[in-house]
Formats: structure tokens, C-alpha cells, sequence
């Protein structure tokens, strides 16, 4: 969900940071996040695990 919302953005307007809950901590969301050049201010999940931006094979 929150890719097609980015998507809806033009290309041109810059985003600064996208804030959201843990739920949106997933590979798709941050790989989307990091496209735009926006810093993602998302906690990480209860079960979740520290991501690195340059592994981004989903």
C-alpha cells in the first residue's frame, strides 16, 4: 500500500522522510522509501530484524 501511495507522487517532488508505524516495516515499503531519497522514520517490528539498505533483493 504504501509504494502505490509514493507512486502517486509526482517523480519530481521531494520527499524528506516518511513516517508510518511498525506495521509498514517491510522490505517493499523501505526499498520504495529509499527509492525516492527519503529517510524512513518506521520502527522496527517486534519480530523484525535491522535492514540494510544495500541488500535489497526481495
Amino acid at each position: 500500500m504504501l509504494p502505490d501511495l509514493l507512486a502517486q507522487l509526482p517523480e519530481h517532488e521531494e520527499i524528506g522522510s516518511v513516517t508510518a508505524d511498525g506495521a509498514y516495516d517491510t522490505r517493499r515499503c523501505l526499498v520504495a522509501i529509499n527509492e525516492r531519497g527519503a529517510e524512513a522514520r518506521i520502527p522496527i517490528r517486534k519480530n523484525g530484524r535491522a535492514w540494510n539498505a544495500d541488500s535489497q533483493a526481495a
